[in-house]
């Protein structure tokens, strides 16, 4: 059955949080959608929670695939997605409330809209959880520039992107961290009209053992460096391109954070990421969509790594407390 809205959720071994995950979405006021469970290979009771939602409700569909990452997995979701409209939600993460998808699909009755954006709101796991209520103010723009900046400061997840936008544009399975970046990339060097909701309507939660909180590993920097690579190949030259790929090359940059809070020195990873800042340097500086935080800590890192990591660590601790 052809719905309007497909939310397409990766599952790898998170049974202690699929269900509450899986609730925040069948509770959503906005009914005209179908929840399509991609599990990766779980090993874990994740695949029987899948099957015994699938059998409860008939928008809820699973698709059991052996384990190729959450890239393959997202991708299988996208190629078996119905809905005119996607998004894609991560398994131990949130909708923050029952109106969230009808906040965010009201957009979409103008048919040129096709990317609407929120904003998200980080939770440390156990914390806890709470939202953003009422409307939210919005804002809509068929600049091409402004579209890149709208979505300067969300997440993949936290965007509902059009089926006919994604096109034949897929998750890159090369890449273990930055996908959803350099999807996101891609995606948004396309969109023409967008919308964006100023509501937090996504929690995500930051928990231990997840992608973006493992330690620092050998290859992460070869990683860091592919994904610049494709990054820049997608926005160069289009309008607010140069700009979004500097923020985004920073993004990716960020991986010192890994660096920061794993043990252990690794000076060369800790030189080279300098040598790459300072490439880009004076962009950097008079960079309109970034942050002035942002800044200070690439002038602290300029000046001397170790006051980045101090910086950097204060942040962290302010960010979940």
């Amino acid at each position: 059955m052809k719905r309007r809205l497909s939310l397409i959720v990766p599952v790898y071994n998170v049974e202690k949080y699929l269900e509450d995950c899986i609730r925040s979405i069948l509770m959503q006021s906005f009914r005209d959608y179908e929840l399509i469970l991609v599990d990766d290979g779980s090993i874990d009771g994740s695949p029987q929670i899948c099957d015994a939602y699938a059998q409860k409700d008939e928008r809820v569909r699973v698709i059991h695939s052996p384990n190729g990452g959450v890239s393959h997995a997202r991708n299988l979701g996208i190629e078996a997605a119905r809905g005119e409209y996607l998004q894609f939600i991560d398994a131990d993460d949130l909708l923050a409330d029952g109106d969230v998808l009808q906040q965010m699909m009201a957009f979409t009755a103008d048919p040129e809209i096709d990317l609407v954006s929120a904003k998200t709101i980080h939770f440390p796991d156990g914390a806890p959880i709470s939202g953003s209520a009422g409307p939210g103010k919005h804002e809509i723009t068929a600049d091409s520039k402004r579209v890149r900046w709208f979505v300067s400061d969300t997440m993949l997840m936290s965007c509902i992107y059009s089926k006919a936008l994604i096109g034949d544009s897929r998750f890159d399975t090369r890449i273990k961290l930055g996908e959803d970046v350099l999807f996101l990339s891609q995606v948004v060097s396309k969109a023409q009209k967008a919308a964006l909701l100023d509501k937090a309507c996504y929690l995500r939660r930051l928990r231990t053992g997840s992608a973006c909180h493992t330690p620092y590993t050998n290859g992460d920097l070869e990683q860091n460096i592919l994904v610049s690579q494709l990054l820049y190949e997608n926005l160069h030259g289009k309008p607010g391109g140069d700009e979004l790929y500097e923020k985004y090359y920073v993004d990716q940059t960020g991986l010192i954070g890994k660096l920061a809070e794993t043990p252990g020195r690794y000076c060369r990873e800790k030189r080279i990421v300098r040598k790459r800042i300072a490439e880009h340097f004076p962009h950097f500086l008079s960079n309109r969509i970034m942050g002035a935080g942002t800044k200070l800590f690439l002038c602290a890192y300029m000046v001397s790594p170790g006051l980045f990591f101090f910086l950097y660590r204060q942040y962290k601790k302010a960010k979940t407390t």
